[in-house]
C-alpha cells in the first residue's frame, strides 16, 4: 500500500488525484507539470464537464534550426 486516501478520482490511467488523510491534495496529468486543484478534478466526473489546461509547449524546427514556444490549451 503507497497511500491513504481520504477522497481519490481516478480519471483516466495518467489522469488522478487525491487527498490524505492530513488534508494535503495530489493530482496527476500525463503532459501537465502545473498543478491542478483536487475539486476541479472532481468536477470532470460530471458529464459533459471540461476543464481547459495551458501549458507552454515546445516546438522545433530541424529546417530552420529555431525552437519556438507557444501557449497551448488541452
Amino acid at each position: 500500500m503507497e497511500y491513504v486516501l481520504n477522497d481519490a478520482v481516478f480519471l483516466a490511467p495518467k489522469v488522478y488525484g487525491g487527498i490524505f488523510e492530513d488534508g494535503r491534495e495530489f493530482s496527476k496529468v500525463k503532459g501537465y507539470t502545473k498543478n491542478i486543484n483536487f475539486n476541479d478534478l472532481k468536477s470532470l466526473l460530471i458529464r459533459d464537464k471540461s476543464l481547459e489546461l495551458n501549458h507552454d509547449k515546445w516546438f522545433r524546427s530541424s529546417a530552420e534550426g529555431s525552437i519556438t514556444i507557444q501557449d497551448t490549451s488541452s
